[in-house]
């Protein structure tokens, strides 16, 4: 018996201009859960993402997703980069500037698939005035 992946998914329910109350169960439907024991939370202002990045990285989280557009990927991925943590993408926002850069698709069932593949790439960061950029 293998130890599932403990997997946190963030999501900014404003994202993009619609409601996302649905997100959790179409999560649960489309991931893994072989791999994956999802948990799901939703951010509440700006700055709430990144608050809850922290919090999870120092509990038993392996992976954090950032469902929402590039604020909240930036939000979450700042302390994923901290604490040596696995960032997870779901383009929710209306630009979607890293998603598209990355090739992961709006379509979330797409985007799913990626993460349930549990492919792992490295990419570039910076860090400017305390600032990190991706």
């Amino acid at each position: 018996m293998h130890t599932k992946i403990n997997i946190l998914f963030i999501i900014n329910p404003i994202s993009g201009g619609r409601g996302k109350l649905r997100i959790p169960d179409f999560i649960d439907k489309y991931l893994d859960k072989e791999k994956f024991s999802p948990n799901f939370v939703f951010s509440e202002y700006v700055g709430h993402a990144s608050e809850l990045a922290d919090e999870a990285a120092t509990k038993n989280f392996d992976v954090i997703v950032a469902a929402g557009g590039d604020g909240t990927i930036n939000e979450v991925a700042g302390k994923v980069l901290k604490h040596n943590k696995i960032l997870g993408v779901l383009p929710l926002g209306s630009g979607n500037g890293l998603a598209r850069f990355l090739n992961i698709s709006k379509n979330l069932r797409y985007a799913l698939s990626i993460i349930n593949n549990f492919k792992i790439d490295e990419i570039d960061t910076a860090e400017f005035n305390n600032k990190c950029f991706f």
